[in-house]
Parts: C-alpha cells; sequence; structure tokens
C-alpha cells in the first residue's frame, strides 16, 4: 500500500473520530432533579381511564393503615373497602383524576429517603411503619380497571409558608417535591361515594305507619345445626306499644287505627279520649324523617342470611353471633302446621311503612352503631370464620 493511501487512510480515521466526538459532545446533559421544576407530577394522558381510585390513610391510634377503595368491578362501580356497595361514583372518579392531573412541580425538596419521615411522606403501606409513627402521609393510587398504574404518589405535611402547598414524592421513588394541591379533596367518605338516600320514598305516597315499641329478652337455647347441637339466642319481647296509624290522601289527616300499650307485656288497647287528638305536627315530622333517612356507612350482613332464616342458622350458626353484636335477635315461633320457624327482631323496636304504590318497608332498629368499636373490629374475622369453600360445597350439594 503506497504512502499517500495510508495517509488518506489516517486522515478518514481521524476525521470520523473528530464527527463522533463532536457528536458526543452535543448530546444532552443528564437531566437532574431540579428539571423537573414546572413538568407536571401526575400526568395521565386519557383521564378516562382511570377506573379506579385507591386512597390509604394511617390510624395513629391502632397502628395500621385505612384503605378506601372505589372503582368499576366487572362493569360495576363499587367500594371494595366497604363491602362492594354500590357506588355512585362516575363523576366524582373524573373530578378526582381531573383534580390531580398536571399538579405542577413547584420545588424539588430532597431525595434522602432518611427525610421522608420530616416531609410526612413516608407511605402508610410500608411494612416498617407502626403505631404511634409522625410523619406518615396519603397514598393515592390510581388505576384501569384490569390493574394496570396510572398514578401512584403520597401526599405529605403542609408546606410552612406555602399556602396551600404540599409536599409529595411519587411511590416507590425517593425524591420529595412541593406542589399545590388539597388532599381533602380526594374524599375517603363513604357518603360522598354513594346515593345516600336509603328509601328514596315520595312522602307523599305514604299511607301506613305502624310503630312497634320493643326491646329484646335474650335467652339461651339449643338450635340444632350439620354438626351437631350449636347455641343460638333466641328472644322474647319486651313490649311497650304498638301504634298503627293511617294517613288520608284525600284530606291529609292522620288518624289512629290502633293503639296498644302493654303492661307487663299484657297487651291493653285504647282509644283517645274526646279532648285528645293525634300531634300531626309530629306525625308529618316523622313522615319526612323516614324521606331524610341517609346512609353514613354499611356492613355486610352475615354469609348466608337470606329469605330461610332456619337454613341460615342451623348451616351458619355464626350468623347468630354477628347480628347480636349489633343489636338484631332470631326469635323461635311455631308456623304453619305447628313448625318451629324464626323471625328476625331487633332491639330497638321497628318502624313498618306503607306507600300507596304497595311498597312496605319495614325499618329495624338495632344498638347504635360505633358505640362498641369491638363490633366492626371483629368483623373481618367473622366474615372469614367459615371454612373456605363451605359455599361452593352447599351448591354442590344442593
Amino acid at each position: 500500500m503506497s504512502e499517500e493511501v495510508k495517509t488518506i487512510g489516517f486522515l478518514f480515521a481521524a476525521l470520523v473520530t473528530g464527527i463522533a466526538a463532536f457528536v458526543v459532545s452535543r448530546e444532552a446533559p443528564q437531566r437532574t432533579a431540579e428539571d423537573d421544576i414546572g413538568s407536571a407530577f401526575v400526568d395521565i394522558e386519557d383521564p378516562l381511564q382511570v377506573q379506579r381510585l385507591k386512597i390509604v390513610t394511617f390510624d395513629n391510634e391502632t397502628g395500621k393503615p385505612e384503605p378506601f377503595e372505589v372503582g368499576k368491578v366487572d362493569g360495576v362501580y363499587c367500594i371494595p373497602s366497604h363491602e362492594d356497595y354500590p357506588a355512585d361514583a362516575q363523576d366524582h372518579l373524573a373530578e378526582a383524576v381531573n383534580f390531580v392531573n398536571n399538579v405542577e412541580i413547584l420545588d424539588v425538596v430532597d431525595d434522602s429517603p432518611a427525610a421522608h419521615q420530616d416531609f410526612g411522606v413516608l407511605d402508610p403501606l410500608s411494612v416498617s411503619v407502626g403505631g404511634g409513627e409522625s410523619g406518615v402521609g396519603m397514598r393515592v393510587t390510581m388505576s384501569t380497571e384490569d390493574g394496570k398504574i396510572m398514578a401512584d404518589f403520597v401526599i405529605g405535611d403542609e408546606v410552612k409558608g406555602g399556602e396551600g402547598q404540599r409536599y409529595v414524592r411519587r411511590a416507590g421513588k425517593d425524591q420529595v417535591y412541593t406542589v399545590q394541591i388539597d388532599p381533602g379533596k380526594l374524599s375517603t367518605k363513604f357518603e360522598d361515594w354513594i346515593e345516600r338516600d336509603l328509601l328514596k320514598l315520595d312522602t307523599s305516597d305514604v299511607t301506613q305507619v305502624a310503630i312497634n315499641d320493643y326491646s329484646a329478652v335474650v335467652q339461651r337455647q339449643l338450635v340444632f345445626g350439620p354438626g351437631g347441637p350449636q347455641i343460638a339466642l333466641a328472644t322474647d319481647l319486651d313490649m311497650k306499644s304498638s301504634i298503627d296509624l293511617v294517613y288520608d290522601q284525600e284530606d291529609f289527616l292522620w288518624k289512629l287505627e290502633q293503639l296498644v300499650v302493654f303492661a307487663d307485656n299484657k297487651p291493653n288497647e285504647e282509644k283517645l279520649a274526646d279532648n285528645e287528638e293525634l300531634n300531626t305536627s309530629k306525625l308529618n315530622d316523622l313522615k319526612f324523617a323516614l324521606d331524610d333517612l341517609q346512609i353514613v356507612d354499611v356492613r355486610r350482613k352475615a354469609k348466608g342470611l337470606g329469605e330461610n332464616l332456619q337454613k341460615a342458622i342451623t348451616k351458619n350458626p355464626g350468623a347468630i353471633d354477628d347480628l347480636e353484636r349489633r343489636g338484631f335477635f332470631f326469635q323461635r315461633v311455631k308456623g304453619p302446621d305447628d313448625q318451629p320457624q324464626f323471625v328476625l327482631l331487633s332491639n330497638n323496636g321497628e318502624i313498618n311503612i306503607g306507600l300507596q304504590t304497595g311498597v312496605e318497608y319495614v325499618l329495624r332498629f338495632g344498638n347504635v352503631a360505633g358505640a362498641d368499636k369491638s363490633v366492626d373490629a371483629g368483623q373481618d374475622q367473622e366474615e372469614d370464620s367459615d371454612p373456605a369453600g363451605e359455599e361452593e360445597k352447599e351448591k354442590a350439594a344442593a
């Protein structure tokens, strides 16, 4: 090879090396956390894809996370964290997504995991978090119906001197940012996600009201189930009064059909004296109060508790204990052909409401909700007390 050819080859190699060096030198410098300032903390390209929202807060007293979840399951909106109760969630979910989407990063704070507690962005789902822990934030997860994560982050403490600003970080990431966000807009209140009107009745349709004022007197007796005798709860009633009222739709008047007062559980029918009359104002208040009944929370009834109370008791005696704790009891009575059957009673009486449409409501009043925290604390344990697959075995044997 001639010297000229070699020289040209060396020059070409040098030129290529120089171009490569120039290209490398013109590459963008490595992105830093400061470059995130002004960008979106949450950037969901298609908000309509978000069909599930999970918010986890932390209870310092119990040392446990408190999850709230709402979303579409098998095509139906429900609240998995509250017994899959039907949710009126579509608009609320869209509002929650739009609220957090494209929230701008205002500042970069710290990327040390050791500082997470100082900014209140500890993950409430972290196994290392325990009772009395401070600095635990609210974790928010948005996902599609099939579980694909669209956004997952922790909202922490307020920024001192920054009105409406909070410390935040993405789940699984160490970097802490500040953004303008109000966690109160992400509601974990059950009643904010449901149709709260319990009865959905029109007060003008109410034609009959029967008030049975009684309390339960609990006794014990044996109920024979498939596994042998089981201890069940049966009740007598401590009756106080029974009042049957009719509302005349034409004259707009309340009329007393029957008034029975009990003394030592012995009934005595009474009539209004000539100088007595019904308190129309109170009765109208009652009618409107029925229309104003609002759901604030829900608990799943015991497994297997349906129309056949006899079957529910013998196959699932635990249902008796579950209901008793909430102030509802079974009573054994004589049915057709003198065969024993069970009826459901409540600890604080009941009201029957009849409508001109033919619909009748029965409201049974149990114990005061929340009075005994151990009732709901043991809820999950009670529901899981049945052997796995027991329901499937019953179906197969049917």
